[in-house]
């Protein structure tokens, strides 16, 4: 399993304040900083931070940020496209796979420009709001759509959002402290993340895609989060594939299974932040 789905069949539901976190700093941005951006009219950050600051910084920060990229967002998300594409087709080699993905986007990426990535993020957005509803209530369906059978089959921990100070994966402090950090960084300073932003006609328009990115986020806990936790009392451990994007896609009938494949390929280009 990947993203948040993953985290949640690992750990419980709190990678869930991940999300709800990025909603506040989204409405906040679209608010206060997404007006600034775009009336500064530059198309990377690391160019804001020259005029702000020095020459030096921008170079700095156009390195960072490159790195970055690479390492992190792209890496991760070849990877990820490349485990679902390997449910579809299990004799394909992963080091292959990532780069054929990676030409692929490339190509379309330099023919169209940001339009063409725009339109397939929105593609993509479609393919994973209506692929993942459908799995969260053929997972629900697996407890009878009974909230009382989740309880008594999951791991109470699991279920629990804010988690205790010692909790070794996400403890109250660090959802509090930390994400609201690590969400300004991320949806501000990553150019992977920003260049949608500067890609605006206009503020208003910049303003408005950041809300409705605000509210898309509030979704995850129950499309992503809770199935995932979910299939933990769904589906015995033992008999689940190392790789799996959906735990019911290992036990669902063909067709069935398919929203799954379907929800895991759009994530595969966008691994959850």
């Amino acid at each position: 399993m990947i993203g948040l789905p993953g985290a949640a069949w690992a750990s419980g539901i709190s990678g869930a304040n991940y999300e709800w976190m990025a909603a506040l700093v989204l409405a906040f941005i679209a608010v206060f900083i997404a007006p600034l951006m775009i009336q500064a009219q530059v198309t990377t950050i690391p160019e804001l931070f020259g005029r702000r600051f020095s020459p030096a910084m921008r170079a700095y920060l156009s390195v960072v940020t490159l790195f970055l990229s690479l390492v992190l967002d792209t890496a991760g998300s070849l990877y990820a496209g490349a485990l679902v594409l390997k449910l579809f087709f299990p004799d394909l080699q992963l080091a292959p796979t990532c780069a054929a993905i990676a030409l692929f986007a490339g190509l379309y990426t330099a023919a169209g420009g940001l339009r063409a990535v725009a339109y397939t993020d929105v593609v993509q957005a479609l393919v994973l709001l209506v692929g993942s509803l459908i799995l969260a209530i053929l997972v629900f369906g697996e407890f009878g759509y009974s909230w009382s059978a989740v309880v008594d089959r999951v791991d109470p921990e699991k279920l629990l959002l804010i988690r205790p100070l010692a909790d070794p994966a996400l403890p109250w402090f660090g959802t509090l402290i930390g994400l609201p950090v690590l969400g300004f960084y991320y949806w501000t300073m990553n150019q992977y993340v920003s260049q949608r932003l500067l890609g605006a006609r206009d503020a208003r328009t910049a303003g408005r895609g950041a809300l409705l990115a605000a509210i898309l986020k509030l979704q995850p806990l129950f499309l992503h989060g809770l199935p995932g936790c979910d299939g933990d009392g769904a589906i015995y451990r033992s008999g689940a594939p190392r790789y799996c994007v959906s735990t019911t896609r290992c036990r669902l009938r063909p067709g069935r299974g398919g929203w799954a494949d379907s929800c895991g390929l759009a994530r595969g280009d966008h691994v959850e932040r």
